[in-house]
């Protein structure tokens, strides 16, 4: 008979069966039965190491360079013309003007 797996039944049978492997299971003191030391050298603990951290170095600059030449092409009797506004920035012209306090 097969079962679906969302089924009530599929379910069941997944519990039973868990439940007689646990009634069979045994438990075993596993820790009690190695023995102490395996490797005489390795019978003495010692602390652990402690690794100092590098410091970090400075990256040595690796990169190159690409460049080409340029054509810059001058041309000394071309004349630009420079807006107003830019060879002389605006002036706030405001109605109340700051006074100084007079010095006594």
């Amino acid at each position: 008979k097969k079962y679906g797996k969302n089924s009530e039944a599929y379910h069941d049978a997944l519990d039973a069966i868990k439940v007689s492997r646990v009634s069979f299971s045994k438990e075993f003191e596993d820790f009690r039965q190695l023995p102490k030391y395996t490797h005489v050298p390795l019978a003495v603990i010692h602390p652990s190491p402690i690794k100092r951290m590098a410091k970090p170095r400075r990256p040595e600059p690796e990169f190159e360079v690409e460049a080409s030449p340029s054509r810059i092409q001058h041309r000394p009797g071309r004349k630009y013309e420079i807006p107003e506004s830019l060879m002389r920035p605006p002036v706030e012209i405001s109605g109340s003007k700051r006074r100084r306090p007079k010095s006594s």
